[in-house]
C-alpha cells in the first residue's frame, strides 16, 4: 500500500510539473490518474486520513486544471465545479473529524474559496464573499476547535443537492 500511495503522490507532482511548464492537458493526465489511484486505495482503506487527503487533492488540482479563474485553465468550469465539490465534501470529512488537524481546517477553507472563486467568475459576488474563507474565519469557525458550523450557504449547510441546484 505504501507503495501505491508513494506512486500517486508522484503522479500528482509530476501533475504540477507539466502545469507549471503550461502542459494542463499532460496535468490533468497525471491528476486523473492519482485521482483513480487514489478512489482504489479509499475503497480498500475507506478511513484512513492520508488517503483521504490525497483523493482531496486530486480533486481539487483537477478542477484547478479544468476551470480556476485565477488560474491558467482549460476552461471547463462546469467540469471544475464538480471537482471543487467532491473536495468539499473530502476536506468537510476530515475537518469534522475528531482528529481533524490545522491542516484538514485549511483545506477546508480553500475548498470553500475554490467555490468562491468560480462564483465570482460568474458574477455571483454575493455567494463569492459568504464562501471565502474571510468570512468562516472571522465567525471563529475554523480557528475554534469546539465549533463547527460555517457561513450558511448551499455548499456550507450540508445540502449537497442545493449546491447542485445553485450550480446551474
Amino acid at each position: 500500500m505504501k507503495e501505491r500511495h508513494a506512486l500517486g503522490v508522484t503522479m500528482i507532482k509530476l501533475g504540477d510539473t507539466y502545469a507549471t511548464t503550461g502542459d494542463r492537458r499532460r496535468a490533468l493526465d497525471q491528476y486523473r490518474r492519482a485521482l483513480r489511484l487514489y478512489e482504489e486505495l479509499q475503497s480498500l482503506m475507506p478511513r484512513e486520513p492520508k488517503v483521504k487527503r490525497n483523493l482531496a487533492t486530486s480533486h481539487l488540482r483537477i478542477g484547478d486544471t479544468l476551470g480556476n479563474p485565477d488560474f491558467p485553465n482549460l476552461g471547463d468550469q462546469r467540469g471544475a465545479r464538480e471537482h471543487y465539490e467532491k473536495n468539499l465534501a473530502l476536506t468537510r470529512e476530515l475537518y469534522e473529524s475528531a482528529s481533524a488537524t490545522w491542516e484538514d481546517r485549511v483545506a477546508f477553507l480553500s475548498a470553500l474559496s475554490r467555490i468562491g472563486d468560480l462564483e465570482r467568475a460568474s458574477g455571483d459576488h454575493k455567494q463569492a464573499l459568504a464562501l471565502y474563507p474571510r468570512g468562516c474565519i472571522r465567525r471563529g469557525t475554523v480557528l475554534d476547535r469546539r465549533s463547527r458550523t460555517t457561513a450558511r450557504t448551499p455548499y456550507t449547510s450540508g445540502d449537497a443537492g442545493a449546491s447542485r441546484r445553485h450550480a446551474r
